[in-house]
């Protein structure tokens, strides 16, 4: 059987007429897009993406400029991604600027919140912000190194946000310090003192731990649940040191 196709392939082959050369005046296999289609394209992207207030214009050989004010950091740089990635784009000349907000305390109000909201921060993980005439600061720990990313792309979409500095850290991911800090947390929570307590981003007390070593942040009320928490923290088998930064309120 497989000599009979290969030698019916071979007659087809033969049958087939020869294409001939391209001569010298005959036209490119591709044309580059005009101008106006390229800034159709453009606005196409940009109105999926629900971003207003950018003018786009177009010169030929594909260089393109955006013009305009958007409300977050993040449409200016989703513009500025979707204008790079059309066809026949060469360049792009972006002279975007950012809507102010009323206030700083308006960003880090919004940006926290959008935090506490992410499904996958929880109490093994601790986010500190500051924000300071639109730009925002981030530190802290987290337990996987998508969440701090996701974290400073959700901090990007709120009004009124010029920067973004990302400075979260992830912690170890061992085994051991898994089981550790799950250990600290089930103590803690099982304690009486602490029975009612929130479970999930509101909860009083966050546990991180990073090689054995463990840091506790959040807010109690008094003196004694501080105390309390560090002693449970340090009882725990397998802790190397407790850094106790709970604040009292």
């Amino acid at each position: 059987m497989t000599p009979t196709i290969l030698s019916a392939a071979l007659v087809i082959a033969s049958a087939a007429p020869r294409l001939a050369p391209l001569a010298a005046g005959d036209p490119p296999a591709h044309e580059r897009l005009a101008p106006d289609r390229i800034v159709e394209l453009i606005e196409h992207e940009l109105d999926d993406q629900d971003i207003d207030g950018v003018t786009v214009s177009a010169a030929d050989g594909g260089a393109v400029t955006l013009e305009g004010r958007v409300r977050s950091l993040w449409e200016m740089r989703k513009a500025q991604q979707r204008a790079n990635a059309t066809h026949d784009v060469t360049s792009v000349a972006s002279h975007i600027d950012i809507a102010r907000a009323e206030s700083d305390r308006n960003i880090s109000e919004d940006v926290a919140r959008r935090i506490r909201r992410y499904v996958f921060y929880g109490i093994f993980d601790h986010v500190e912000l500051s924000v300071r005439d639109g730009r925002v600061a981030l530190a802290g720990q987290v337990t996987a190194e998508h969440k701090a990313e996701e974290i400073g792309n959700l901090a990007s979409r709120v009004y009124g946000v010029q920067a973004v500095s990302n400075g979260i850290e992830t912690v170890s991911a061992s085994s051991f310090d898994v089981e550790l800090r799950r250990r600290i947390a089930r103590k803690i929570y099982d304690d009486p003192m602490f029975w009612g307590a929130a479970s999930g981003p509101d909860s009083p007390i966050h546990v991180i731990v990073d090689r054995g070593r463990v840091t506790l942040y959040g807010v109690v009320g008094t003196p004694v649940e501080k105390a309390r928490a560090g002693i449970i923290a340090r009882s725990a088998f397998g802790t190397l040191g407790v850094d106790n930064e709970l604040r009292i309120d």
